[in-house]
């Protein structure tokens, strides 16, 4: 199992101190995943109503580390095609230079039709 430490002591944090707000904005690194996502789901067309939860953390180079399904659809093909969707999305960007983040646990809702965005938040590691 791949670790990502939320801190490093090899690296100098004190020029982002100053600056949290733009340290913490991913809204535009968020919008381009979730693109990328999108464009690679395709739900089983035999499932006419269903989501699956999947939670997933990446590094700071956009690498998936871990992917698990926290919501299953009750559906085994919709929930592996959820999972198939963030490997072919992936690698995802790297994280904008002006943060100090290391990794992003990230959990993401498929629907049968549509990602839902409104149910995708963050949680920073």
């Amino acid at each position: 199992m791949l670790s990502c430490p939320a801190y490093s002591e090899n690296t100098d944090y004190s020029r982002y101190r100053g600056n949290t707000v733009i340290q913490n904005d991913f809204s535009d690194y968020m919008r381009v995943l979730q693109g990328k996502i999108q464009k690679c789901w395709n739900p089983p067309d035999f499932v006419e109503d269903g989501d699956a939860v999947v939670m997933f953390k990446i590094n700071r180079r956009g690498e998936v580390l871990t992917t698990e399904i926290i919501q299953s659809s009750n559906n085994q093909v919709f929930d592996e095609a959820a999972i198939e969707a963030l490997r072919k999305a992936s690698p995802f960007d790297k994280f904008p230079v002006n943060t100090s983040k290391d990794c992003l646990t990230i959990k993401y809702t498929f629907h049968t039709s549509f990602v839902k965005t409104d149910d995708m938040r963050q949680y920073v590691d």
